[in-house]
């Protein structure tokens, strides 16, 4: 004989059980052990007296739910026992063995998954929350909350990235946007990969110049009494500040001199002769003649030094800025590096 399984509806059985007083015709409410009487349909209830199965509408009437009539009343310490069967069908489930899905919405308050959610169909500007998934779009997130439409936190319960109530600027709350592979950067005003919008570094430091004289094999600089320098590189551009002092003469008074030092080499660029990259330069200290008496650092090509030159292209300033004492020498250039 085959097996007979179970079918979508399951049975459930209650028994309720009562002992009478004398004449004693309804039984309603608790039974002995305190269960209330209730029932659905008297044709899956049997009642029994004593033991003995009672006939429906001859020995007692059932219409109420909640309570059963003798024709004939009890005796005292008569035992009525009641058997109340019921049914219950699981309907509109989804099979765990056979697959399924879902064709409306599902609400709960926490979910614990182990297994892929598999979005389908688009979201709506209405949604509340929701997770959809189109062909074209791929994933969607969709929220509409009264500060915020979207909001991703850490474990610590911190907002870190967010868009505000329909907005369309997506802004990080917390923390910096870094890179997880070196030489990544930002595509800048553009739509698309453009080399030239790339913004892929960035840097702020210090450096230490020093001075250089370009003839001289003794390049030391025990002379110079404060030496400081700033930089900034945005891409390829690199902006650097320079501050020097020294308090005593150099005797290398015929010799050209600039400064050596700077953080990045110069771009190998060469549209001026051997320079390329120019400042102005303050200074304080000595005294030139009025002709020329801007007085300019000129970087030289692929290098990172350069020379101190006047209006009139001359370079042998040694004698001015070497000899004195109490010199101080200020300047901001701005030059490129290859990329």
């Amino acid at each position: 004989m085959p097996y007979i399984g179970r079918g979508s509806d399951f049975g459930v059985r209650s028994r309720f059980i009562y002992t009478a007083t004398a004449n004693q015709t309804t039984f309603s409410g608790n039974d002995d052990a305190g269960i209330t009487l209730a029932y659905t349909d008297t044709l899956y209830m049997d009642v029994y007296q004593n033991g003995v199965l009672l006939v429906p509408a001859t020995d007692y009437a059932a219409s109420t739910g909640t309570s059963v009539v003798l024709v004939q009343g009890a005796s005292v310490d008569d035992t009525l026992e009641l058997l109340v069967h019921d049914i219950f069908s699981v309907a509109d489930s989804v099979s765990k063995k056979d697959g399924g899905a879902f064709s409306g919405n599902l609400s709960a308050t926490d979910i614990t998954a182990t297994a892929t959610l598999n979005a389908q169909g688009d979201t709506a500007a209405g949604d509340n929350a929701a997770i959809g998934y189109t062909a074209a779009e791929g994933l969607i997130l969709t929220g509409q909350g009264s500060t915020d439409d979207i909001t991703i936190k850490n474990d610590a319960d911190t907002t870190v990235l967010n868009v505000a109530t329909g907005g369309t600027d997506v802004e990080i709350s917390a923390g910096n946007l870094l890179f997880g592979t070196a030489g990544k950067g930002i595509y800048l005003g553009v739509t698309s990969a453009t080399a030239s919008n790339l913004l892929d570094d960035y840097e702020e430091g210090t450096w230490t110049p020093a001075i250089f004289y370009q003839n001289s094999d003794d390049q030391t600089n025990s002379n110079v009494d404060v030496a400081a320098g700033k930089y900034t590189k945005i891409g390829n551009v690199v902006i650097a500040n320079c501050y020097l002092k020294w308090d005593a003469e150099d005797a290398r008074a015929t010799d050209n001199i600039g400064v050596s030092g700077f953080p990045f080499t110069a771009s190998t660029e060469d549209i001026n002769a051997e320079t390329r990259w120019v400042a102005p330069v303050q200074y304080t200290g000595t005294s030139i003649s009025t002709a020329n008496s801007q007085v300019m650092l000129l970087l030289h090509t692929n290098g990172t030094q350069g020379t101190f030159i006047t209006a009139n292209g001359a370079a042998n300033l040694g004698g001015v800025f070497g000899e004195n004492d109490n010199m101080e020498v200020k300047f901001t250039l701005t030059y490129h590096v290859n990329t």
